[in-house]
């Protein structure tokens, strides 16, 4: 995991957004090597792995204990570790093919065919195909580690979804506003 997330924030430099990144850093007068850039991506993106890792299977872990699961913070990590090894691979898949064709890094999504701007285009992206497939292996996993009701892990995985996708929505809001305002 440490490496798949370390090779997706190096090659996430060479997309047209990590480029336009370092372009406004140096019209702002901030002078960024792209080497240190893709080193300290790497640090950060490894350091900020192992952090969600760690309380997205503690909040696993208290679902599970809720829907009298029983099961251990252990297995809940490893479960989540392996769910997370699939949305990391296509994550380096999307990266990978937004720095060769200089295009966005959502081609995975429903917005890659879309191209929807804003909220809604932040919901489309949440709306991916390696995405969905670590949510059914976190219902699956749930059901088969934690021992909890099938309707519980479904439950639980529809509410992680609608909370990523959200998420993805407001942040996609969020994005476009900032550019409308020219910051």
């Amino acid at each position: 995991m440490l490496i798949l997330t370390a090779a997706t924030t190096i090659l996430a430099v060479y997309t047209p957004q990590g480029q336009e990144a370092l372009q406004q850093q140096k019209e702002a007068g901030i002078e960024v090597n792209s080497t240190f850039s893709m080193i300290g991506g790497a640090v950060g993106g490894v350091i900020a792995i192992v952090a969600t890792l760690a309380f997205t299977s503690l909040i696993l872990f208290l679902i599970a204990k809720l829907g009298t699961g029983k099961t251990t913070y252990r297995q809940m990590f490893s479960l989540n570790l392996f769910v997370t090894f699939i949305t990391a691979i296509g994550q380096l898949i999307n990266t990978g093919v937004a720095a060769l064709a200089h295009t966005s890094a959502n081609v995975t999504s429903l917005n890659g065919m879309v191209g929807a701007k804003g909220a809604m285009g932040g919901v489309f992206t949440s709306i991916e195909i390696f995405s969905i497939w670590g949510l059914i292996l976190t219902a699956v996993g749930l059901q088969k580690v934690a021992n909890v009701s099938k309707v519980v892990s479904i439950i639980t995985v529809i509410i992680l979804f609608i909370l990523g996708a959200a998420i993805s929505g407001a942040g996609g809001a969020a994005s476009e506003a900032l550019k409308g305002a020219g910051l």
